[in-house]
């Protein structure tokens, strides 16, 4: 999954491909979910995404998100449950981070709906819901300078999952298909599945 910047990415496009490769690689076929980010709350993005999931699921289901497609994937693995859960550079949008948007840019891109949903959904009492031993947190390395609020997201909810793995991608920036995010996600991969 990428993220809410990604509005235009559908999942023939080429930014999947790498991911698709390197997760055949161990065994898993990678399945794009086609949420339509548009104008939909972290709500709506869950129920297309579990519907979704549980038409797809296969025996073994590792699920990764990027931004917003990591907090969707985070806020319904306590339901679905899979059996790996990455989480890459997870958007700071939960109750406990409203207070530290800049008020009327953060209303002006998101909209008091989507505000009004960030506002009910606690990532502690989700970090509190997950299988801490096969949770990973990622992030870039450039994200520490270009996005600390999101970094100490990341960083507090790996806390927060015991158990949990806290990964920093060097090199790497916010997106995830840029080679450097691949490269660390395919280092963390060969060490782990």
């Amino acid at each position: 999954m990428l993220g809410f910047g990604s509005l235009d990415f559908d999942a023939s496009d080429p930014a999947y491909a790498e991911y698709k490769k390197l997760f055949a690689e161990f065994g898993y076929e990678g399945v794009v979910p086609p949420i339509g980010w548009r104008r939909k709350t972290h709500s709506e993005y869950c129920a297309e995404f579990k519907e979704f999931y549980l038409r797809n699921k296969g025996d073994e289901n590792l699920v990764i998100g990027n931004s917003f497609g990591a907090a969707v994937a985070y806020m319904t693995a306590p339901e679905l449950k899979p059996d790996w859960l990455l989480v890459g550079s997870l958007s700071p949008f939960f109750a406990e981070d409203v207070g530290t948007f800049p008020g009327k840019r953060a209303l002006w891109r998101f909209g008091k709906r989507r505000m009004a949903d960030f506002n009910s959904y606690s990532a502690h009492d989700i970090a509190s819901k997950l299988n801490g031993n096969r949770t990973v947190y990622l992030y870039g390395e450039k994200e520490k300078t270009d996005i600390p609020h999101l970094v100490a997201r990341v960083v507090d909810s790996h806390k927060l999952t015991p158990g949990s793995q806290l990964v920093e991608i060097p090199d790497a920036g916010h997106k995830m298909r840029t080679p450097e995010y691949v490269d660390g996600i395919r280092n963390w991969a060969e060490d782990n599945l």
